[in-house]
């Protein structure tokens, strides 16, 4: 009778073990880093947000981003204004990418290891499929998600604004840096 409790007890606890490591393997973020950047016939210009939300599964090779463009600051309030005008910011509130990591990754690994993610990114009501290279860092429990990938916006129904001869280019970089916590 004690060699099947123990038996049991260990069944027990290995399930505990591997149910927290799959649990363990979800990493969370509510206050990423993301930039939108712009040039201009004249100038260039960088939009700035602290408030990209996202979660990346790395068991399930799972990951999601979200930014309310209302959070992106430009530097000129007038500017800010223009753009939440012409991204319809209150029928299209965010800004989004969900997708699968397609590459190797290897999840006990500390330090930094190159992943492609591909998805679908969204934004002013359309979503495009896209391939983005990136960079996930292991820092002790958290894990650091670094991505950057270039838009045009005409492919997202976002005709390029153009003041006083000074267009904006259709071409536009998205940046994010995000450290995500160990969700529990």
């Amino acid at each position: 009778m004690i060699p099947e409790r123990i038996t049991l007890f260990l069944k027990l606890f290995l399930s505990c073990l591997f149910l927290n490591n799959v649990y363990a393997q979800t990493y969370t973020t509510e206050k990423g880093h993301a930039e939108f950047k712009a040039k201009a016939s004249l100038n260039s210009y960088t939009g700035t947000s602290n408030q990209l939300r996202g979660s990346i599964n790395l068991n399930e090779k799972t990951v999601y981003f979200s930014i309310p463009f209302e959070s992106i600051d430009t530097g000129i309030e007038k500017r800010n204004k223009h753009m939440k005008e012409l991204i319809e910011t209150d029928k299209y509130p965010n800004a989004e990418f969900e997708g699968k990591i397609i590459s190797n990754f290897d999840t006990e690994k500390e330090g930094s290891q190159k992943v492609t993610v591909k998805g679908h990114f969204k934004m002013h009501g359309v979503s495009k499929e896209i391939t983005v290279e990136g960079t996930l860092t292991r820092k002790g429990s958290n894990l650091i998600a670094d991505a950057d990938w270039k838009v045009l916006i005409t492919d997202y129904k976002i005709t390029p604004p153009k003041m006083l001869g000074n267009k904006v280019q259709d071409e536009h970089t998205i940046v994010i840096k995000a450290e995500m916590e160990k969700r529990d």
